[in-house]
Protein backbone atom coordinates (compact mmCIF):
# COMPACT_ATOMS: atom_id res chain seq x y z
CA UNK A 1 0.00 0.00 0.00
CA UNK A 2 1.22 3.45 -0.57
CA UNK A 3 0.53 5.99 1.59
CA UNK A 4 0.15 9.75 0.01
CA UNK A 5 0.06 12.94 1.64
CA UNK A 6 -2.76 15.34 1.37
CA UNK A 7 -1.42 17.18 -0.87
CA UNK A 8 -1.03 14.08 -2.96
CA UNK A 9 -4.62 13.34 -1.98
CA UNK A 10 -5.87 16.52 -3.63
CA UNK A 11 -3.84 16.17 -6.82
CA UNK A 12 -5.21 12.51 -7.30
CA UNK A 13 -8.79 13.59 -7.37
CA UNK A 14 -8.19 16.87 -9.52
CA UNK A 15 -6.19 15.10 -11.60
CA UNK A 16 -8.95 11.83 -12.04
CA UNK A 17 -11.96 14.32 -12.02
CA UNK A 18 -10.23 16.26 -15.46
CA UNK A 19 -9.14 12.96 -17.02
CA UNK A 20 -12.11 11.21 -16.57
CA UNK A 21 -15.01 13.71 -17.28
CA UNK A 22 -16.56 12.98 -14.03
CA UNK A 23 -17.65 15.34 -11.50
CA UNK A 24 -16.18 15.16 -7.62
CA UNK A 25 -19.97 14.57 -6.86
CA UNK A 26 -19.46 11.59 -9.27
CA UNK A 27 -15.80 10.84 -7.81
CA UNK A 28 -17.38 10.87 -4.18
CA UNK A 29 -20.55 8.41 -5.42
CA UNK A 30 -17.63 5.94 -6.81
CA UNK A 31 -15.50 6.11 -3.76
CA UNK A 32 -18.48 5.63 -1.54
CA UNK A 33 -19.92 2.24 -3.28
CA UNK A 34 -16.11 1.17 -2.88
CA UNK A 35 -16.56 1.63 0.76
CA UNK A 36 -20.26 0.17 0.91
CA UNK A 37 -18.84 -2.75 -0.75
CA UNK A 38 -16.38 -3.48 1.18
CA UNK A 39 -18.29 -2.67 5.10
CA UNK A 40 -20.88 -5.28 3.20
CA UNK A 41 -18.12 -8.10 2.88
CA UNK A 42 -16.87 -7.72 6.19
CA UNK A 43 -20.08 -7.49 8.18
CA UNK A 44 -23.01 -9.24 9.33
CA UNK A 45 -26.49 -8.81 7.89
CA UNK A 46 -27.74 -7.84 11.30
CA UNK A 47 -24.98 -5.26 11.85
CA UNK A 48 -26.28 -2.10 11.69
CA UNK A 49 -24.05 1.37 11.68
CA UNK A 50 -23.97 5.01 12.80
CA UNK A 51 -22.67 7.62 10.47
CA UNK A 52 -21.49 10.70 12.36
CA UNK A 53 -21.07 13.39 9.89
CA UNK A 54 -18.86 17.09 9.49
CA UNK A 55 -19.90 19.39 6.79
CA UNK A 56 -17.10 19.24 5.04
CA UNK A 57 -16.49 16.58 1.87
CA UNK A 58 -15.72 14.06 4.33
CA UNK A 59 -19.35 14.17 5.65
CA UNK A 60 -20.07 13.79 1.97
CA UNK A 61 -18.85 10.65 1.80
CA UNK A 62 -20.64 9.57 4.77
CA UNK A 63 -23.81 10.71 3.52
CA UNK A 64 -23.23 9.09 0.00
CA UNK A 65 -21.90 5.78 2.44
CA UNK A 66 -25.61 6.20 4.53
CA UNK A 67 -27.60 6.03 1.37
CA UNK A 68 -26.03 3.44 -0.43
CA UNK A 69 -25.82 0.81 3.27
CA UNK A 70 -29.44 2.07 3.47
CA UNK A 71 -30.31 0.59 -0.13
CA UNK A 72 -28.88 -2.28 0.74
CA UNK A 73 -31.23 -2.90 3.31
CA UNK A 74 -29.13 -2.42 6.32
CA UNK A 75 -30.24 -0.29 9.39
CA UNK A 76 -28.56 3.12 9.13
CA UNK A 77 -29.05 6.35 11.09
CA UNK A 78 -26.94 9.31 11.02
CA UNK A 79 -25.82 11.95 13.28
CA UNK A 80 -24.62 15.37 11.28
CA UNK A 81 -22.33 17.20 13.81
CA UNK A 82 -23.22 21.57 13.37
CA UNK A 83 -19.78 22.56 14.12
CA UNK A 84 -19.91 25.03 11.23
CA UNK A 85 -22.56 27.44 9.07
CA UNK A 86 -20.26 25.89 6.27
CA UNK A 87 -20.87 22.85 4.10
CA UNK A 88 -18.99 22.09 1.04
CA UNK A 89 -20.83 21.44 -2.24
CA UNK A 90 -20.42 17.69 -2.11
CA UNK A 91 -21.80 17.46 0.88
CA UNK A 92 -25.14 19.59 -0.09
CA UNK A 93 -25.89 17.72 -2.69
CA UNK A 94 -25.24 13.98 -0.67
CA UNK A 95 -27.93 15.60 2.09
CA UNK A 96 -30.31 16.48 -0.49
CA UNK A 97 -30.39 12.50 -1.89
CA UNK A 98 -30.15 11.03 1.39
CA UNK A 99 -33.45 13.10 2.53
CA UNK A 100 -34.98 12.23 -0.65
CA UNK A 101 -34.28 8.56 -0.17
CA UNK A 102 -36.70 8.89 3.40
CA UNK A 103 -35.16 6.08 4.56
CA UNK A 104 -32.90 6.59 7.15
CA UNK A 105 -33.23 8.70 10.61
CA UNK A 106 -30.70 12.08 10.36
CA UNK A 107 -29.81 14.29 13.55
CA UNK A 108 -28.26 17.46 13.13
CA UNK A 109 -26.11 17.66 16.72
CA UNK A 110 -25.51 20.57 18.37
CA UNK A 111 -24.37 19.56 21.61
CA UNK A 112 -22.50 15.82 22.05
CA UNK A 113 -25.41 14.98 25.34
CA UNK A 114 -27.99 15.46 22.04
CA UNK A 115 -25.74 11.61 21.20
CA UNK A 116 -27.55 8.74 22.54
CA UNK A 117 -25.54 5.97 23.57
CA UNK A 118 -25.38 3.02 21.31
CA UNK A 119 -25.33 -0.21 23.70
CA UNK A 120 -25.73 -2.56 20.46
CA UNK A 121 -22.11 -4.65 20.23
CA UNK A 122 -23.16 -5.64 16.56
CA UNK A 123 -23.32 -1.83 15.90
CA UNK A 124 -20.41 -0.37 13.54
CA UNK A 125 -19.49 3.58 13.57
CA UNK A 126 -18.24 5.08 10.37
CA UNK A 127 -16.23 8.33 11.57
CA UNK A 128 -16.74 10.48 8.67
CA UNK A 129 -16.10 13.95 10.38
CA UNK A 130 -12.93 14.93 9.25
CA UNK A 131 -10.84 13.90 6.37
CA UNK A 132 -7.73 15.17 4.88
CA UNK A 133 -8.23 18.69 4.56
CA UNK A 134 -7.82 19.05 8.58
CA UNK A 135 -5.18 21.99 9.20
CA UNK A 136 -5.36 22.14 13.12
CA UNK A 137 -6.21 21.27 16.54
CA UNK A 138 -9.59 19.98 16.65
CA UNK A 139 -11.68 21.26 20.03
CA UNK A 140 -15.32 22.15 20.52
CA UNK A 141 -18.09 20.02 19.36
CA UNK A 142 -15.70 17.78 16.98
CA UNK A 143 -13.60 17.15 19.65
CA UNK A 144 -16.33 16.20 22.51
CA UNK A 145 -17.67 13.68 19.44
CA UNK A 146 -14.46 12.22 18.66
CA UNK A 147 -14.27 11.11 22.54
CA UNK A 148 -17.81 10.32 22.49
CA UNK A 149 -17.33 7.85 19.62
CA UNK A 150 -13.94 6.61 21.53
CA UNK A 151 -15.64 5.95 24.43
CA UNK A 152 -18.35 3.40 22.92
CA UNK A 153 -15.63 0.68 22.69
CA UNK A 154 -17.36 -0.86 18.89
CA UNK A 155 -15.50 -0.94 15.40
CA UNK A 156 -15.08 1.93 14.47
CA UNK A 157 -14.72 2.75 10.31
CA UNK A 158 -13.04 5.92 9.48
CA UNK A 159 -13.12 6.94 5.71
CA UNK A 160 -9.97 8.88 4.60
CA UNK A 161 -8.35 9.27 7.95
CA UNK A 162 -9.48 8.62 11.77
CA UNK A 163 -10.90 12.30 12.50
CA UNK A 164 -8.08 14.60 14.08
CA UNK A 165 -5.48 12.83 13.39
CA UNK A 166 -2.94 14.62 10.37
CA UNK A 167 -2.84 13.22 7.11
CA UNK A 168 0.55 14.15 6.80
Amino acid sequence: MKIISAQQTRETDTFTIKQQAITSTDLMERAGNACVKSILNQSEALTEFTIFCGKGNNGGDGLAIARLLASANRKVAVYIINHTEKESADFSVNLKRLQEQKLIPIQFINKVDELKPITNHNHIIIDALLGTGINKAVDGLLADVIEFINQLNLFVIAIDVPSGLFCD
